[in-house]
């Protein structure tokens, strides 16, 4: 039974949003709701951004549609959650929304799902740190709730890429649910695969549609619910191995975000500035293409889950959070200064052409 509802799950869901897809993106270019390309912006032409709605009305088409009563009773505020991400989001897409303000509804979001059950109650060994009182609790998991949010939001800046970070996570945490006997929060992921590979047929390479805040909120919120469940399961073995890896499944967009406010606060910036510092944007100023980027990133996410899984279960997990922090580092470290080697490059050519032509 728990067989037939994954391969029916994601079967539906991918069926939907392909479906769905095409009709949104006619009515969003017949009334003009474009993303209209910026100095910010990576792409050319304006290109529908609604992308977002697609992947909430398929997802909760499929959950309700198929999922029993008593076990959606669970996740009615998730669903109050993305409803209300959903509108901030189309708002923002459609007539602009100060960040500060949507970190307040991101906040407000976060009190909804830890009123629903969705808590962070301690911090399983880190530091030497497990329980935590009640307050503590709550702000942490809000905190945690708002920067997964933000995080998936501020990555979806090329073709692909957050859709494609959020399928790895969907994917590792459904491999945990299963294993674990969550069958249903496994059908949920099985959902969102199917939602996101339906999605990603228009928005990897030469994408016709955009995900939007909408959209990449609404995974970021739906990952975030995930992810808690996840580092509360409690396996026969091994409590601080699924904590990391359920860490690794969602590292790439959580680092980016952390690495750059933190570079803006330390620069005496607000963390809200937007700039063109993520990741993705170090990588297309070495001239790549958003689709070389999103399988460098891809690849780079899951040989960290690899090694999380194969090399470090046996860490605590404060070194292996400070090991895969070092190693991401390094990583864009090094990217960084091939780009400045490739600016330094190109000025020298200019300026022998320019020589040339004097």
């Amino acid at each position: 039974m728990a067989t037939l509802l994954l391969i029916g799950g994601f079967i539906l869901s991918f069926g939907v949003t392909f479906f769905l897809i095409p009709p949104i993106i006619k009515i969003a270019t017949k009334r003009q709701l474009f993303d209209v390309p910026n100095h910010r912006k990576m792409h050319e032409n304006p290109t529908p951004a609604l992308g977002g709605i697609s992947l909430f009305i398929s997802f909760w088409i499929v959950v309700i549609g198929l999922g029993e009563l008593s076990f959606l009773a669970e996740f009615r505020f998730l669903l109050i959650s993305g409803i209300i991400l959903l509108l901030v989001g189309i708002q923002d897409d459609l007539i602009g929304m100060r960040a500060s303000t949507k970190f307040i509804w991101q906040l407000v979001v976060g009190s909804l799902l830890y009123s629903g059950g969705f808590r962070i109650e301690g911090l399983y060994g880190f530091m030497g740190f497990d329980q935590i009182p009640i307050i503590a609790s709550f702000i942490l998991t809000i905190l945690v709730i708002s920067l997964i949010i933000n995080a998936f939001n501020l990555i979806d800046g090329i073709n692909g890429l957050a859709g494609s970070l959020g399928l790895i996570g969907s994917v590792g945490f459904g491999v945990l649910f299963y294993l674990n006997g969550l069958y249903y929060w496994a059908f949920m992921t099985v959902v969102l695969i199917g939602v996101l590979l339906g999605f990603l047929k228009y928005n990897f390479g030469k994408a016709t549609i955009f995900m939007g805040d909408n959209g990449s909120m609404f995974l970021g919120l739906i990952l975030s619910a995930f992810f808690i469940k996840c580092i509360n399961i409690v396996p026969s073995n091994n409590l601080i191995s699924i904590q990391l890896i359920s860490i690794c499944f969602i590292i790439i967009p959580v680092f980016d975000l952390l690495r750059v406010f933190t570079k803006r606060l330390i620069n005496k910036q607000s963390p809200f500035l937007a700039d063109r510092s993520h990741l993705h944007h170090i990588l297309l100023g070495m001239g790549k293409s958003h689709t070389w980027i999103v399988r460098v990133i891809v690849t780079i996410n899951i040989a960290i889950i690899l090694l999380a899984q194969l090399y470090l279960s046996d860490q605590t997990l404060a070194n292996s959070f400070f090991i895969i922090t070092a190693i991401l580092l390094v990583f864009v470290g090094l990217i960084s200064f091939s780009q400045n080697l490739t600016a330094i490059k190109s000025m020298e050519s200019e300026r022998h052409f320019i020589g040339f032509l004097e």
